[in-house]
């Protein structure tokens, strides 16, 4: 019992950042949509720092996790990097807000949040590095620094899921439309990397 009850205030608590920031968050109305008193939040966390420490690394847990365990895969290159923009696209889609939330609170609270992140990062880039400097000594790929790769693959997939609401109305589209493109920006997204390194 304790634990759901602590399970369902860190649920509550994370949508609530989710769609007010930590400083429109309010400890009272997570206890509301929670169903228990305030106490019962500081008794589990104590305050609502932590809570917020708690959500936010709930966030980075539903992301980084699988994308790590794919880089640190030992599987062909070309099929590596698809895997990798199809998982991290569908995280995305699965976790509306989580992207816009993490980029935001961070640039907010640079320190705090960048060891948070680091904390939960569980792997290196030697291997994917690796990967790419054999692809291009065996002239598969161009030489490409694995800092500008990676980062290359997380612009084109984490800009339309941040800039949603700016993009949908610029294009004049609904959230059904919207939805389609963000699906196919898997197979556009892989084959613009592939052109740049091929």
């Amino acid at each position: 019992m304790a634990e759901n009850t602590e399970a369902l205030i860190l649920k509550t608590a994370y949508n609530e950042f989710l769609q007010k920031g930590v400083d429109g968050m309010r400890m009272k109305e997570v206890a509301s949509k929670a169903g228990v008193n305030k106490a019962m939040i500081h008794y589990y966390f104590e305050t609502k720092e932590k809570l917020f420490k708690a959500a936010f690394q709930e966030a980075i847990d539903m992301l980084l996790p699988e994308l790590s365990e794919i880089l640190n895969r030992d599987t062909p290159l070309f099929d590596k990097i698809e895997q990798y923009i199809h998982r991290l696209i569908d995280i995305l889609i699965e976790n509306p807000g989580m992207a816009a939330f993490i980029i935001d609170e961070m640039n907010k609270r640079p320190d705090e949040t960048g060891e948070w992140l680091v904390e939960a990062m569980d792997f290196d880039t030697d291997l994917l590095e690796q990967q790419l400097d054999e692809a291009a000594s065996n002239w598969e790929i161009a030489r490409v620094d694995v800092q500008h790769f990676l980062m290359n693959i997380s612009s084109l997939c984490l800009f339309p899921f941040i800039g949603g609401n700016f993009l949908m109305n610029l294009h004049g589209l609904d959230q059904s439309s919207y939805d389609k493109l963000l699906e196919e920006r898997k197979g556009i997204v892989y084959d613009t990397i592939l052109n740049w390194i091929t």
